[in-house]
């Protein structure tokens, strides 16, 4: 731009930046193409909606249903206690404050109750959380399938607000568009780096042109995100991945980097041309053919690669629960456990403070001659009617009974099987097997 300025040179043939600062000195063609910013960074290991089990729902929903979890309990607790007093102090539906909470804290894990109400309006409570627990579940079962099978990944940085909000190292090269957009003041969505650019969130770097694809990757796999041009970001990660490709890494750990899909920043570009140059309407009208034809477009995307390697959602089929997705899991199990362990050590020196350090329980001990021992009563035995002895009568053989009188035993078949039909004394005729297993169950006796 210098030697256009100082007349040296009558035209710029290179995709320069159109900047409104330079107006003044120079004269630009027609728009030859964009110039489109974006984000490289290292690709995290996790989706930034999360995973595991707290990714169905967002912070805000989590914190309301543990508000809910908490109130819920001493709710039913004071609700069903002012009923019993407003209606003159009747035990039907009272119920105790560790009572409610319990079962607030069960049924929200489905595990169902003891507590049966009785009033109409209890019942109303009761079922009230009820529908809530069930709404709630089936939400949750249906968003955690859908998270852990269907989700796209989706990256904690989408715009310039996020790199400001989040708090993210940056880094930009020195002397270049991002640079010149925010000293010339029309920097657009990019002007809020300005602001982590005070509180020192971010750094222009002298990156040279032989190396500059090394130092941009070098500075990307560090915490820190890099801004630069989305051609050149492309070009980047598909050296890493045909790298990794010869290395026989395994497909899932070729994609060490990540673009933002979305454009931070777009700057048009253009031929520059002296200030009133003769020349500038011929060779803008064959430029604008090339244009509408497509051959600069066509051109310029020959050194880039033809489809795009490791693009954000890598649309991998495989999903195999990691130790991630159970990380919350191991926490809450973990906690539990330690809240259990503290609060048995609070019950043992509660003992200990009540009774003393002394545990051996002797009387003629001094610190145990006063120790109050709790004798549980026993509860009292009811009455029983003493049960009837069991009795085996075995039965007279009826065969020769029938020998002697044909009238009181004689052998039937009955579906196939031999039964005696035996005459009782009162007239009863019975039938009994022969086979004397059988016949001992039906204890005749004549």
């Amino acid at each position: 731009m210098k030697l256009l300025h100082e007349k040296e040179v009558d035209m710029a043939v290179a995709f320069i930046p159109i900047l409104p600062e330079l107006l003044p000195y120079c004269s630009y063609g027609p728009i030859l193409g964009f110039t489109d910013i974006s984000v490289i960074l290292k690709r995290p290991r996790v989706s930034a909606v999360g995973s595991g089990l707290l990714a169905p729902f967002s912070t805000p929903v989590w914190i309301c249903i543990l508000i809910s979890l908490i109130i819920y309990g001493p709710v039913i607790f004071y609700f069903t206690s002012y009923r019993s007093r407003l209606f003159g102090g009747i035990k039907q539906d009272t119920f105790t404050l560790y009572g409610s909470i319990w079962f607030s804290y069960g049924a929200l894990l489905k595990q169902g109750t003891a507590y049966a109400p009785i009033n109409n309006s209890t019942r109303l409570v009761f079922a009230t959380w009820f529908l809530f627990i069930t709404i709630i579940t089936s939400f949750y079962t249906a968003n955690l399938t859908a998270f852990l099978t269907l989700s796209e990944f989706t990256l904690r940085i989408k715009s310039v607000e996020d790199i400001v909000n989040t708090g993210t190292y940056w880094t930009a090269q020195k002397q270049h568009i991002v640079d010149y957009a925010l000293k010339a003041g029309h920097a657009g969505t990019l002007e809020e780096l300005k602001y982590s650019l005070k509180y020192d969130y971010g750094q222009f770097v002298d990156v040279p042109w032989e190396t500059k694809a090394q130092e941009i990757e070098k500075i990307a796999r560090t915490d820190q995100v890099f801004i630069t041009e989305m051609n050149l970001i492309d070009t980047i990660i598909h050296k890493d991945y045909m790298m990794r490709t010869h290395m026989n890494i395994i497909e899932k750990r070729r994609c060490t980097l990540v673009m933002v899909p979305q454009q931070l920043y777009r700057q048009n570009r253009a031929f520059a041309y002296q200030p009133k140059s003769p020349v500038q309407e011929k060779i803008d009208q064959q430029l604008l053919h090339l244009i509408e034809t497509g051959i600069i477009m066509h051109m310029e995307s020959i050194p880039l690669p033809i489809v795009r390697y490791c693009p954000l959602d890598l649309q991998s089929k495989e999903r195999q629960l990691s130790n991630d997705d159970l990380s919350l899991t191991y926490k809450v199990i973990a906690t539990g456990y330690a809240i259990a362990i503290f609060v048995y050590v609070i019950e043992m020196i509660q003992r200990w403070t009540n009774y003393g350090f002394c545990s051996c329980f002797e009387e003629a001990c001094p610190c145990c001659q006063n120790r109050t021992i709790i004798v549980p009563q026993e509860r009292p035995r009811i009455p029983t009617a003493p049960a009837a002895p069991f009795t085996i009568a075995i039965p007279k053989d009826p065969v020769r009974k029938s020998s002697n009188n044909p009238d009181i035993a004689r052998k039937e078949v009955f579906n196939g099987r031999d039964y005696w039909m035996i005459t009782q004394q009162d007239g009863f005729k019975r039938l009994v097997p022969i086979r004397s297993p059988s016949a001992m169950l039906f204890q005749y006796t004549s």
